[in-house]
């Protein structure tokens, strides 16, 4: 056998020169790399640093111009903010001096004391004052010019040939109050072309209008002086020492907080140490509307010394004023400086610590090496023992015992797999567990079915023919009770087959757009929700509506009654005092929360079922949607399918339920996917015409003599000629030489033709043949089928005389009414 050689001798053969060597090597690189490395991070913080302070610069100075085009803009609109304000205390002056001496003074006393209250009032720097005029335009009061009182100003005009008092006295005829913007005299100012803002407000009494005005300039002047002072608060950058300075497009400085000494002084010819003239260069940066960044040179104000600055400059050409910023471009030269130093100090560890290393790990390495061959010897112990071990006890291994981290890398993913083997497994038998569940109710639901239609087809005798008798019965007849018995137990009956058909999930209700919340709201006060409540006493039931419309797309009979279920089981749970509350809830199901659900992402309405009661166990709850499945007595407080109809009933409402439970209680979830259409027609109330045929021709079709019988009785009774045949052939060949009116079409019928392909068969002798499709079953494909090529309605056998004579007549156009 070829001699083997042991990894641990060839790791201490060539450990000690592959250490020295490595280690000299890395250093070397090490080295070498950081100089390169250095020198190209220099450039590129330098290229960044000059980048990102251009960029920091204009987004302030692009602020400043923000902020003094927004103030500009707001200085009309201030001013008349302001004077609206004035008129406003001058006319609550007024309005205070009439209402207290109207009663004990003359109309011309409370004028004077009104004019003499207003005449001194003087604002904004002694420019604002009052005036009063009447509508008739004889000026009352002019409070800047007195000369003016009591003189006629209908035709006294400003500058631009407004008629100014003509214009104010036709704001507040027109609108009791305004504004008026117009040129006009200032005080202690020459000339009378000063835009000036007014407002004016009627005074009733006196059949005047009191005002004033503020002069634009005026307030524009103000919000300059405001900004420049706040512009000159303005810092930013790193050490907050970026600055914002303003010079006026002729070169006058008008904010340096830096260097308040400039500040009102020209400064056009300035030049720079390298002969660039500053403020002409910033003159024509701010040709560009946008901006534009100059180069030069400036007195640093932390040092005084002069240093290469770049500054972005933009201009706001309404005020003629040149905004900008600058940053020095040498302050990057420390941070690189503190960098080089740094690195040089790094090297020199580097060379001290590789002779460090070279000396000591030479001299250490063959101690540590026997350690370093017993732990890994353990290691690969714990591997080997972990694959011997895994197939069969699905045990992890101990990563507390593992001394390498390349080996615990190793382990713990080795767990990983272990683990992952251990779930597939365990999805494996959930997935089996499932698919024989599923098979289960699959299979219970085809017995169900079959089981259900062919009890109809008997209950058909039990619920028709009472009926038929009891419609030619006397009322006083004695016959009447057992007759109505035999009637009720064949409806109890078949209510029950319903429940079989849900269960085979063949919920054979139309669909139509309902409000859960009145499906609720209908339950609560039904003969059933009042007879439970009466038999416990003891439980409150109580409704809670988080939404005021829940529409959904349902049958309303199912929904109804599959809350009925979950609440009488409630009920009958609950031993003593107890609480059932009811609520309807809107949610959006997540994709993660829909794959819990096992339901599509979206909108949905929840009909919540809570109760305090003393819960299911583990056991039953994996079993309580199964049919048959009951802790109830059989015959007596249930039947086994209460839940299996309301799991059913939310499958093919596309949706779902899920349940909750512990010892505090049980809560029940059933999810409705939102209906976002329009309320049809359907919800209209069915007409309560008397259902009587006209002696109409109708061919009853069933291979059930008893179901032909029965039907042909009804139908006479109410006014129709009837004729019966067993099979979809005979109805061929009848309806071959005989046309009718009407054919009603029994769906399953063995052996020959079903109700489907007699109906074909009949439409090409006779298209547009109207017809009725009973069955004892569902809407099954053939169902549907038939209802596609112009069946009129599917009839639910058992059917009573109302049904079949109102779907009759339905389906003859008799009358219109909304199919059920």
């Amino acid at each position: 056998m070829e001699k083997k050689t042991k990894f641990t001798k060839l790791i201490r053969v060539w450990g000690i020169l592959l250490i020295i060597g490595v280690a000299v090597t890395i250093a070397t690189i090490d080295i070498f790399f950081s100089l390169r490395e250095f020198n190209e991070r220099s450039e590129k913080i330098r290229a960044d640093y000059i980048t990102r302070q251009k960029q920091i610069i204009k987004e302030e100075v692009d602020r400043v111009i923000d902020l003094i085009s927004y103030e500009k803009s707001q200085s009309e609109k201030v001013t008349g903010q302001q004077i609206k304000s004035r008129v406003a205390e001058a006319y609550a002056i007024a309005q205070n001096i009439y209402a207290e001496n109207k009663n004990i003074r003359s109309k011309d006393e409370i004028r004077k004391m009104i004019l003499d209250a207003l005449r001194p009032i003087r604002f904004e720097n002694q420019k604002g004052y009052y005036f009063a005029t009447r509508l008739d335009g004889i000026e009352m009061l002019f409070a800047d010019r007195p000369e003016m009182e009591g003189k006629n100003m209908l035709k006294i005009q400003d500058t631009q040939g407004h008629y100014v008092v003509k214009d104010m006295i036709n704001i507040v005829r027109q609108f009791s109050e305004g504004l008026y913007e117009y040129h006009w005299t200032k005080p202690g100012a020459k000339g009378d072309d000063y835009k000036k803002i007014s407002f004016v407000k009627r005074f009733e009494p006196y059949n005047w209008f009191i005002g004033t005005g503020l002069y634009v300039d005026d307030i524009e002047n103000r919000i300059k002086s405001e900004l420049l002072e706040t512009i000159g608060r303005i810092r930013f950058g790193k050490n907050r020492n970026g600055y914002i300075f303003v010079v006026s497009y002729d070169g006058t400085t008008l904010m340096n907080d830096t260097q308040r000494n400039l500040i009102g002084k020209n400064i056009w010819d300035l030049t720079d140490p390298d002969g660039i003239k500053v403020i002409q260069e910033e003159r024509k940066a701010v040709e560009n509307p946008m901006g534009d960044y100059i180069f030069y040179t400036w007195n640093k104000p932390a040092t005084t010394k002069p240093s290469p600055k770049t500054s972005f400059i933009r201009g706001f050409k309404e005020w003629q004023w040149m905004v900008g910023a600058g940053v020095y471009l040498d302050d990057v030269e420390a941070v690189i400086g503190a960098m080089q130093e740094t690195l040089y100090r790094q090297i020199k560890l580097k060379i001290i610590s590789l002779l460090l290393l070279i000396g000591g790990i030479v001299v250490i390495f063959l101690f540590l090496f026997s350690k370093l061959s017993r732990k890994l010897t353990n290691d690969i112990n714990l591997f080997i023992s972990f694959f011997n071990s895994a197939v069969s006890a699905n045990k992890e291994i101990d990563r507390k015992s593992v001394q390498f981290e390349e080996l615990d890398s190793i382990a713990k993913n080795a767990n990983r797999m272990l683990r992952d083997k251990i779930q597939a497994e365990e999805e494996k038998n959930k997935l089996a567990e499932q698919v024989r569940r599923s098979q289960k109710m699959e299979a219970i639901g085809l017995m169900a079915g079959g089981v259900a239609h062919d009890l109809n087809n008997i209950l058909s005798g039990i619920v028709g023919y009472p009926e038929v008798l009891l419609y030619d019965l006397p009322e006083d007849s004695g016959q009447r009770t057992a007759l109505e018995a035999i009637h009720e137990s064949g409806q109890r009956a078949a209510a029950v087959v319903a429940d079989l058909l849900t269960v085979a999930r063949g919920v054979a209700g139309t669909r139509e757009i309902h409000d859960l919340n009145s499906l609720v709201r209908e339950y609560h006060e039904s003969p059933e929700c009042v007879k439970l409540k009466s038999l416990y006493p003891q439980i409150t039931f109580t409704l809670q509506f988080d939404v005021e419309k829940a529409p959904i797309l349902c049958s309303s009979v199912h929904v109804k009654k599959s809350l009925m279920n979950i609440v009488t089981n409630a009920a009958e749970a609950i031993s003593g005092d107890g609480n059932i509350c009811v609520s309807t809830r809107k949610q959006l199901v997540t994709e993660a929360a829909g794959a819990d659900l096992n339901l599509e992402p979206g909108d949905y309405f929840v009909l919540g079922v809570k109760d305090n009661g003393p819960g299911i166990s583990a056991k039953d709850l994996e079993h309580i949607f199964e049919p048959f499945y009951t802790k109830k007595t059989m015959g007596r407080s249930g039947t086994g399918l209460g839940l299996a109809v309301a799991w059913n009933t939310m499958e093919d409402h596309n949706g779902t339920i899920s349940v909750e439970s512990n010892d505090q209680g049980t809560y029940f979830q059933l999810y409705f996917p939102v209906c976002r259409e329009e309320q049809s027609a359907a919800d209209a109330q069915k007409s309560s015409e008397k259902t009587v045929g006209h002696g109409e021709h109708i061919l009853v079709v069933d291979d059930e003599e008893q179901l032909r019988d029965l039907a042909g009785r009804m139908l006479r009774r109410t006014g129709y000629k009837v004729d019966l045949v067993a099979s979809g052939e005979e109805a061929v060949k009848f309806i071959r030489d005989r046309p009718v009116d009407l054919i009603i079409l029994d769906m399953i019928m063995e052996p020959g033709m079903n109700g489907r392909q007699t109906y074909e068969e009949i439409l090409k002798l006779y298209p547009g043949q109207k017809a009725i499709i009973a069955s004892g079953f569902s809407e099954s494909e053939d169902v549907k089928a038939a209802l596609r090529l112009g069946a009129a309605t599917l009839l639910k056998k058992p059917y009573q005389m109302e049904q079949i004579s109102r779907a009759v007549h339905e389906a003859l156009g008799a009358w219109e009414a909304v199919r059920e």
